[in-house]
């Protein structure tokens, strides 16, 4: 071998008789992190009525309507959401 080290599971070479198990080098794929921690559920409760604010709901990001709404306290909130 000229000096070289050449290393060979279990020390015979592999041949087209002898294949290695498995050809295929792609990996899982990866779910989609990029949804944010709460999303799924927003978009499956919540986005009917404060997608937009024509269901008398306030919309996501109306920081105004949302000010008047939490001036009633966290309990009055949650009870109407129900």
């Amino acid at each position: 071998m000229n000096g070289a080290t050449r290393l060979v599971c279990c020390r015979r070479p592999r041949t087209e008789i002898d294949p290695p198990l498995s050809q295929v080098r792609d990996l899982p794929k990866k779910k989609n992190t990029t949804i944010a921690p709460g999303q799924e559920a927003y978009e499956k409760s919540c986005a009917v009525c404060h997608a937009t604010d024509k269901m008398g709901a306030p919309a996501v990001g109306d920081k105004e309507t949302w000010s008047k709404v939490m001036e009633k306290g966290m309990d009055q909130v949650l009870e109407k959401a129900h």
